[in-house]
């Protein structure tokens, strides 16, 4: 992503990523990248919507490792998009 304004490191899982997102006051979180093997969270302040051409598929250099997950409203609903998985919505 383009806009990578924090990284955090050893978060369990994945929606626990995206809870931070939600939980974010320091600039409006719209998107994060999740390592499953390093279990490294990175907030966003970008997404496909604003900065298209910097999001790249596969996710960095191993889509079998890293997600990529999109805040879509205010009403922080998100969608989950893995490469070897497929997209699917919660």
């Amino acid at each position: 992503m383009g806009s990578n304004e924090k990284e955090l490191a050893d978060v369990d899982l994945p929606e626990n990523c995206r809870q931070m997102c939600k939980a974010e006051t320091e600039f409006v979180c719209t998107s994060i990248e999740y390592s499953i093997k390093t279990l490294k969270c990175i907030l966003s302040s970008s997404n496909r919507a604003t900065q298209p051409e910097t999001v790249t598929d596969p996710c960095f250099v191993d889509p079998s490792d890293w997600l990529y997950s999109e805040r879509l409203s205010s009403m922080i609903s998100f969608s989950l998009f893995a490469l070897i998985m497929g997209p699917f919505t919660e």
